[in-house]
Order: C-alpha cells, then structure tokens, then sequence
C-alpha cells in the first residue's frame, strides 16, 4: 500500500503543477500533441487559448510573492471549474495559463475564452492579511481543423500572437487569430 501510494504521488507531481494542481507544461505539451494527431483523423476543429494574468508582476511587486501565490491558485480554480471535461487546463509558466478544447470550433473557442476571461474577472480573491484583490486576463485564441506536420506549434504560435495583440489592444480582451 506504501508503494502503491507513492507511485501514485510520485505520478501526479510528474503531472501536475505544485502551486495550482492544474496539469503542468510537460503534461500539456503531451496532450497538445495528441490531440493535435487525433485531428488527421477526425478532422474536428481543435481550439487553444492561451490565457495570460494582466499586470501580476504589479501584485508580486506591491503584496509580495505569496500573496501572488495566492492569486495563482484562485485563477487556476476559476479556469478549472470554467472548463469542460474533455478539456485540458495547465499552468505553462509564470501567470500564464492553456486551455485546450477538442472539437471546438473558433466562434464556440471564443465564447469559452469569453466566459473564463470573465469568470476571472469576478473571481473574488481575499488575500491571508484580508485584502481583496480582483485581477483581469488576457485572452489569444486560435483554431485549426487541418493537419500537417509540425502543425501544433503553429496551433501554439497563432494562440500566442493573438494574445500579445489582446496585449497591446488594451488586456482584459479576447483576440482571436483567423
């Protein structure tokens, strides 16, 4: 029983994100790539959002490094319980954060970026010292329904750059790449 508990231990920290429990990048990478191989199949749209925290270094900077902390693990919460079953949520560094959706087309895409950018948004986070602090995320989008080699790093890089025009048109939005 020992061994088998810590198996099971060992198994999740190799999966998981010590801070937030959400799936950690390796683990992302794993089921972006396939996901992304199911597509050559199915030919069902597959749809990334790349999540990014609006001015968190301002809350490690003013509050400290746990109560950044803390607010890590109240937006990983929040995206956990704004997700679907079939769809992987993971911490990929810093205050960014994955959310991949299979079989989801990009005007359906946009709509769950709308809802966790919004569930953030209303996210109530009370720090340990009682201040209460409310953050806002910025959201890329892509989507892809065609397969080629190498083609879920494009999938990543066009999430990405929507997200850094989500960045630069203001933060707090939803960019999609078309």
């Amino acid at each position: 029983a020992y061994v088998s508990r810590n198996e099971r231990r060992t198994a999740t920290l190799a999966l998981h994100d010590p801070l937030t429990g959400l799936y950690n990048v390796r683990y992302f990478y794993y089921r972006l790539s396939e996901a992304y191989a199911n597509l050559g199949r199915t030919q069902a749209p597959l749809s990334l959002l790349i999540i990014d925290l609006d001015y968190f270094k301002k809350i490690n900077d003013t509050y400290g490094h746990p109560a950044g902390d803390e607010v890590l693990k109240a937006i990983a919460s929040a995206i956990a319980r704004s997700r679907r079953a079939n769809e992987t949520a993971a911490r990929v560094g810093g205050e960014e954060f994955v959310l991949l959706l299979p079989n989801c087309p990009l005007v359906q895409a946009v709509q769950v970026a709308e809802r966790v950018r919004n569930t953030i948004k209303e996210e109530r986070i009370v720090l340990s010292d009682g201040i209460e602090l409310n953050v806002t995320a910025s959201i890329g989008v892509a989507t892809t329904a065609e397969f080629e080699p190498g083609g879920e790093k494009k999938l990543y890089s066009n999430a990405d750059s929507a997200l850094y025009r989500a960045k630069r048109n203001g933060r707090d939005i939803t960019v999609a790449n078309s």
